[in-house]
């Protein structure tokens, strides 16, 4: 069982080594989907028969482990992104901060105001009554994926504002 594992490996690393650089991972991210690849693939090797079916498989789970890390990677960073920023508007005992922490929920209020209407829904329906992409597009009667492309741009648009506010 394991020699099959190398020589599957042998025969195809190439391969799946091309299809996960091509989503310019780093190269330690490589290997792991790469190993995940051919966990996959080995466990789907009895509905394989022929050699381009394979390598054609071992291509479309790379593609997928890819972009399954990727996604990841992006919503770890959403959620470090929201948690630092509540961060910053805990209410804390120093009258300085809490000071601050005021003037920045009023300029973030502000700001997600003078965003369009479709977006200012969305963002206040995710963020502050705590609804996922799904709920907000049956409620509003769209796409999720254009709530997910409308909280995109709005977050954008809001740390530009706020960085500009409170650039040193």
């Amino acid at each position: 069982m394991t020699t099959l594992i190398n020589q599957l490996m042998d025969l195809y690393e190439p391969i799946t080594r091309a299809c996960c650089r091509s989503f310019r991972l780093p190269a330690d991210q490589v290997e792991d989907v790469m190993h995940d690849t051919f966990l996959a693939a080995y466990r789907s090797l009895p509905r394989c028969h022929e050699r381009t079916k394979l390598s054609a498989l071992l291509w479309t789970i790379a593609q997928r482990q890819a972009i399954d890390r990727l996604r990841k990677q992006a919503s770890q960073r959403r959620r470090e992104e929201v948690n630092h920023f509540r961060q910053l508007l805990v209410v804390s005992q120093d009258p300085a901060q809490l000071a601050q922490s005021r003037e920045l929920r009023q300029h973030l209020h502000a700001c997600v105001a003078a965003l369009p209407d479709p977006w200012m829904t969305a963002v206040k329906l995710y963020y502050w009554h705590h609804k996922n992409a799904h709920e907000i597009a049956m409620h509003m009667q769209i796409k999720p994926a254009t709530i997910h492309v409308m909280l995109h741009r709005s977050r954008q648009r809001l740390r530009r504002q706020l960085e500009g506010l409170y650039a040193a």
